[in-house]
């Protein structure tokens, strides 16, 4: 399944949509949207989630 197929049969599943947000560093894919998803989802354990680089996550 995508992850759009996902959302569609279970909305309140782990597949949920998500507004990237401003753009906070294009080269390691660090968006605004994604890191204040991040906190919420993780009760504020991890903020910031670089979507292109591991190391600086």
């Amino acid at each position: 399944l995508d992850t759009k197929a996902g959302h569609e049969i279970s909305p309140n599943g782990p597949f949920q949509p998500l507004d990237k947000g401003a753009v906070i560093d294009d080269n390691k894919g660090e968006f605004i949207g994604v890191n204040n998803m991040i906190a919420s989802a993780t009760a504020g354990n991890i903020e910031r989630l670089c979507l292109y680089s591991i190391m600086d996550s």
